[in-house]
């Protein structure tokens, strides 16, 4: 009995790794694409010509939706690369059921395969996930799940391009800067809400506090409405305008409430977890700075307006709120005077 429990049990650990091999070896080539929908047919399900896939991708793109096959594809392409870190695959199969990323095979062949979020996904879902911040605190919502979809596609598809499959920090913000604005020009003639790109403008504002090879605002920022221009190229003061600006956010709420626990724990209270709290502080603190003329950085003082302007966009209430609080305690800051864009969206 023992030994055929054995016999069998080789037996499946040879027929595994024969079959690992054989997947792994298909799964990183461009047949085993072919089980998805090609980037062309993808476009056309959110009504934008297949033939804008040429504008976005010199390499064929292949599109996946969140299922059990497409998650095992990507373990297998996972394994194919030679990924051996168990996170990876976690982050794969598990953890990333709401995020869209772009996979490209390397030196295998010039494929590539985006694997896209859920189809009712919405910027507020999007602002949740990526920052932690809660539904309820986004209180507009303008973009439709479907230009959420479109903006999302494309930009993954502008990472399969050759210039914009590149890696590392500096030119990971290259790479998401030049997907972001070669998105913008394909996608803005098909969206269905005209203030949605402004709400992804936004969006990437809120980036503050998230990882700076993603912190793209200050390009989109100074870019406006020009789009892809092939000098573009992130410059290092930008990076440190954010720094600068994180610095002195994070430190003044470290004053303010970690020796003080009563007020940290009415602030928890009244936004419910810490994502919230932070969002609303720094929003605080980001307008007292402003008054202030606090940044050294011309820069800086730009990147703490967006965020200002990205709070007052997604969350006017809130905001306001916020912004009634700080003049409170502030009566002698005239500097800190009601700002228009609370009231441009009614």
């Amino acid at each position: 009995m023992k030994k055929n429990i054995k016999g069998v049990l080789v037996g499946i650990f040879t027929a595994a790794a024969a079959y690992g091999a054989f997947g792994t070896a298909v799964a990183t080539s461009e047949y085993s694409l072919r089980l998805f929908p090609s980037g062309e047919q993808a476009l056309e399900n959110l009504g934008i010509p297949g033939s804008e896939l040429a504008n976005l991708s010199d390499n064929p793109v292949w599109v996946k939706s969140k299922s059990n096959l497409s998650k095992f594809h990507d373990m297998l392409m996972l394994w194919g690369q030679g990924q051996t870190d168990i996170t990876s695959y976690e982050y794969a199969v598990i953890n990333d059921d709401d995020m869209a990323y772009a996979q490209g095979f390397g030196e295998l062949d010039s494929s590539c395969s985006v694997t896209m979020a859920r189809e009712d996904m919405s910027i507020t879902d999007f602002i949740t996930i990526s920052y932690s911040i809660s539904p309820r605190m986004i209180e507009r919502d303008l973009t439709p799940a479907k230009d959420v979809q479109r903006i999302m596609l494309t930009h993954e598809m502008a990472h399969c391009s050759t210039d914009n499959r590149i890696h590392g920090s500096v030119a990971t913000h290259f790479a998401e800067i030049s997907a972001d604005q070669v998105a913008a020009e394909v996608v803005a003639p098909y969206l269905e809400h005209p203030q949605s790109i402004d709400a992804w403008r936004h969006f990437r504002a809120l980036a503050l506090y998230y990882p700076s090879t993603h912190d793209t605002a200050l390009i989109v920022d100074e870019e406006g409405h020009d789009l892809i221009k092939s000098d573009i190229f992130p410059r290092p003061e930008m990076a440190e305008a954010t720094r600068e600006v994180l610095l002195e956010t994070m430190t003044e709420l470290h004053e303010r409430f970690s020796n003080n626990l009563t007020a940290l724990e009415f602030s928890l209270e009244a936004y419910s977890n810490f994502s919230d709290f932070r969002y609303v502080e720094m929003y605080k603190i980001l307008l007292e700075k402003l008054a202030e003329d606090a940044f050294e950085n011309p820069l800086a003082t730009r990147r703490a307006e967006m965020y200002v302007e990205a709070v007052e966009f997604f969350s006017p209430q809130a905001a306001t709120t916020a912004r009634l609080s700080v003049i409170l305690k502030n009566p002698d800051s005239k500097a800190i005077g009601v700002s228009p864009l609370l009231f441009d969206f009614k």
